[in-house]
């Protein structure tokens, strides 16, 4: 496991991370659009966790925190990295419907006070796109600093939050 998180193979790793995360064995929903936001601290983090939990509370959807477990789960595997070294919390985050529409939040392998977003669907459906430009309206209230991809392309400018 350590091979395939390893940091040469970010680019190309992400999607069948977060297909894995998200649906277990089932057909792998589509990345939608990536969406990057840095933080200034861990309060601006825990602001961020309590404000996906009002967006899955809003959308009558499921709100997963497997960040303690995530974490657990990279230190026992070597693949935690030195990202959270400067007290910067790991976030690992599910919003979904019954129908793995939603979005996956993550810092593994982003710099201090960073977080990606993953927003899934199926291809052609008009929700999951719905739901992305919802959740990114709200986010953007609070943080103006967001880096957006389509296609699931993680933003390559790292030092966005500096």
């Amino acid at each position: 496991m350590k091979f395939l998180l390893g940091r040469g193979h970010q680019k190309w790793i992400w999607p069948v991370v977060v297909a894995t995360v998200m649906t277990g064995c089932k057909p792998a929903p589509t990345i939608k659009e990536t969406l990057t936001l840095c933080f200034k601290d861990s309060d601006g983090a825990s602001m961020f966790i309590e404000e996906l939990r009002s967006i899955a509370a809003d959308r009558n959807m499921k709100f997963i925190d497997d960040s303690a477990d995530g974490q657990r789960r990279l230190a026992a595997t070597g693949g935690l990295g030195t990202e959270r070294d400067d007290g910067s919390p790991f976030i690992q985050i599910i919003v979904k419907n019954s129908a793995d529409m939603g979005l996956w939040a993550v810092n593994y392998s982003a710099p201090g006070y960073q977080v990606r977003i993953f927003f899934l669907g199926k291809a052609a459906d008009p929700e999951a796109q719905m739901f992305a430009d919802y959740a990114t309206k709200r986010l953007a209230k609070i943080w103006s600093n967001q880096h957006s991809t389509k296609d699931g392309y993680i933003p390559i400018d790292f030092n966005a939050c500096k």
